[in-house]
């Protein structure tokens, strides 16, 4: 890379990018090779309002690093709760179109993902909420850009029967506008929200702030509610922690505005129309592993109708979640330093895949609390709080009934009960097995071996060397990448750097050295140089002049211990080469001529072990296993990715699925209910559909046998 003199927009050197401090920025991008795909994701909306480098600000190295750092985190943090295959991500920074006449640049921010955070496999809580707008999920995706983004929306549920409606977003400058509208016969929701992100600090990795208006009529089962509300909502993370590659998130929801409610069977006395308001507090924790996802949620809320004499009532939320997936046959997760192994399989990668969920709640003071923040149940999810990365469910979740249905019917005696309960538990599961399909990596490179190149371990002896495989070219890769990786970090470690900063000085003073003496071999009369005695050892001598010579102007450039050992190791032939020569000299009578290559010769000994002692001491205090540590925690991701799609993907498989909810809303007189039923999910790569069929075995009068359930995923691969 270079600077480039001209008027016209250049290249920039990004590894020097303090020479631009000050240089208006003309444009921040965002470069991803995916964009197409991820730009339907609503996690990537508030990448580009988290950057803190704006268009027209002058350049700033400290921002450029902490945009870089902070697109680096929030992927990261946003793809936590995965249990996504592949969880691989990157980001950089890079500065382009630089114009050193006009002073202005270009900053790039590259990245790429595996995983979509907010595109995650099927959770409960998504199947929930997508069973309910099916038609709508993939096309509801919104653009993370400055343009304005409408898209339709619709779908079909038993509580609210066919329903459509619109989606759009835009941004403005830093702060980013969401509206979402839905209408059916019976039923009406709508959103409207404005908000930003923060940058980080010590407090949080990631967080963003938002107002929004929402209105929201639905049907309960025979009962109705209604809701107008205002809320301002402040979300944080922190960073994803290394070791146990988990984080923590919490936040809070202040709201007020109106509700109303009504229900042919109750006591209109005890759901009358009122003001609303309350304050929410919620806080979790989500993490991973390499096959586990698990994440533990608490919400609470306290609550008031403004009422007079009717309490304040209190919520409590608690939400666990556990996924694993277990490969069949079982194989142990391959260590971040291991090597790929084979053969690899040239069948479908059976996985069986397990996701569980349990939530609970309890309301205080019920009598406080309006029809539509009572547990109704259903098979649509009701989060907690709006928020795209971070849902907690509301309510009790249960396939084989249709939303806002479980709670709503009272079949409790007394005649004064209010529908909705004021306790829930709810647990889900899902299984499912891979049974078939297409492996990710073609058959012929799976089951065959590469006749050339060196071999992956040397062989014992006796023994016939195996072949090249393409396991083997990938470890060999990742060798070589943590070889020059530690090299370049340890090279450019500034406590290294310090200490080694004597280096290139020295071999300066030492090249001026060697090339006088080199001169001065050349100017031996040639009477005496071509002497039998005297040929042969300036011939070798000039030889080693010249290797050193190259030695000590690459460490002109820079220091580095095995050039220095390298120069180190030629120092000694180079001695005895010289002493011949010299011997030869003084048998010449060339005494004086002697004395001078000896004093030089013992000079450039002495810099090499002056320098040899510098680059002991470093690599005393800096050992490399240190940096090569850091450099394969640097490429596991992509280790990891690699073994996935060595042993795991599929171009596309299918898989039986069976689900098992239970759930009970109480005191509304219907005891524990039941979902159970199979489905099918057909996976091409990293989209997954969800078809099947939640039957309810304790099914009441009026009600149906079950509900149809589909869910469409999508997962960012490459």
């Amino acid at each position: 890379m270079c600077v480039c003199a001209d008027a016209a927009p250049g290249k920039c050197d990004t590894g020097r990018a303090s020479q631009y401090a000050g240089y208006k920025v003309t444009r921040v991008d965002i470069a991803n090779p995916l964009g197409f795909i991820e730009s339907w994701l609503p996690a990537f909306r508030s990448l580009h309002q988290s950057l803190t480098m704006k268009a027209g600000d002058p350049f700033s190295v400290a921002k450029f690093n902490l945009d870089s750092q902070n697109l680096s985190d929030k992927m990261k943090a946003g793809a936590a709760a995965s249990n996504a295959p592949v969880k691989l991500t990157f980001t950089g920074g890079l500065l382009e179109d630089c114009d050193t006449t006009a002073q202005t640049l270009r900053v790039v921010y590259p990245i790429f993902s595996t995983v979509a955070p907010a595109a995650n496999p099927p959770s409960i809580e998504q199947e929930g909420r997508q069973s309910a707008n099916a038609a709508a999920t993939a096309a509801a995706q919104v653009p993370a850009d400055n343009r304005m983004i409408v898209t339709p929306l619709a779908g079909y549920n038993q509580t609210r029967a066919a329903f459509g409606g619109v989606q759009f977003s835009d941004t403005e400058g830093r702060l980013r506008i969401d509206g979402q509208t839905e209408d059916s016969a019976n039923s009406q929701t709508s959103n409207l929200s404005l908000g930003s992100s923060l940058g980080a600090n010590r407090i949080w990795n990631t967080a963003t702030w938002k107002a929004a208006l929402t209105s929201d009529k639905d049907p309960a089962g025979d009962s109705r509610y209604a809701e107008g509300k205002l809320a301002g909502q402040f979300v944080a993370s922190t960073q994803q922690r290394p070791n146990s590659h988990f984080m923590f998130r919490y936040g809070a929801t202040l709201e007020g505005g109106h509700q109303q409610s009504s229900s042919p069977g109750a006591n209109v006395a005890l759901m009358p129309d009122s003001s609303y308001g309350s304050l929410k507090l919620f806080a979790g924790v989500t993490g991973t592993t390499r096959r586990v996802a698990f994440s533990a949620s608490y919400g609470f809320q306290l609550g008031d109708t403004f009422r007079t004499g009717v309490p304040v009532f209190s919520k409590h939320l608690v939400d666990l979640g556990y996924n694993y997936r277990i490969p069949v046959p079982f194989r142990k997760v391959l260590g971040d330093r291991d090597d790929f192994t084979g053969p690899l399989s040239a069948s479908v990668h059976r996985t069986l895949g397990l996701e569980t969920r349990f939530t609970a709640g309890l309301i205080q003071d019920a009598q406080g609390a309006p029809l539509a923040e009572r547990f109704l149940g259903g098979n649509q999810l009701r989060p907690f709080v709006q928020d795209d990365t971070w849902i907690i469910p509301g309510d009790a979740f249960i396939r084989s009934i249709p939303e806002n249905r479980l709670g709503s019917r009272n079949d409790n005696p007394l005649p004064a009960t209010v529908p909705g309960g004021t306790r829930f538990y709810s647990a889900n599961i899902t299984l499912s097995f891979a049974a078939w399909g297409r492996p990710l990596i073609p058959k012929d490179l799976a089951v065959s071996d590469i006749s050339s190149g060196p071999v992956c371990n040397p062989p014992s002896s006796g023994a016939t060397p195996p072949k090249l495989t393409f396991p083997c070219v990938l470890n060999g890769a990742f060798q070589t990448a943590v070889t020059a990786l530690s090299a370049y970090d340890k090279t450019h470690d500034p406590g290294y750097m310090s200490l080694t900063s004597k280096i290139p000085a020295l071999a300066h003073a030492l090249e001026v050295k060697i090339a006088a003496l080199i001169g001065q071999l050349g100017a031996i009369p040639p009477d005496i140089a071509s002497q039998d005695a005297v040929a042969q050892p300036l011939s070798d001598a000039t030889n080693d002049a010249f290797d050193v010579d190259g030695a000590l102007t690459t460490l002109e450039g820079g220091s580095a211990s095995a050039t220095i050992g390298v120069l180190a190791g030629k120092i000694p032939t180079f001695q005895a080469d010289m002493t011949a020569l010299t011997k030869s000299l003084r048998a010449a009578a060339q005494t004086a001529l002697a004395d001078q290559f000896d004093q030089t010769v013992s000079a450039l000994a002495q810099g090499v072990k002056d320098m040899q002692a510098i680059a002991d001491q470093a690599d005393k205090d800096f050992p490399t296993k240190k940096f090569d540590d850091e450099a394969w925690t640097k490429l596991a991701p992509g280790h990891r990715a690699l073994d996935v799609l060595l042993n795991e993907l599929n171009i596309y498989s299918i898989a039986p699925v069976t689900i098992f909810d239970v759930a009970r809303v109480w005191p509304v007189g219907q005891g524990v209910r039941y979902g159970v039923g199979p489905g099918l999910r057909l996976s091409l790569v990293n989209v997954n559909f969800t078809l099947g069929y939640a039957y309810n075995p304790q099914r009441l009068p009026g009600e149906k046998p079950g509900a149809i359930l589909f869910s469409l995923d999508v997962t960012e691969l490459f």
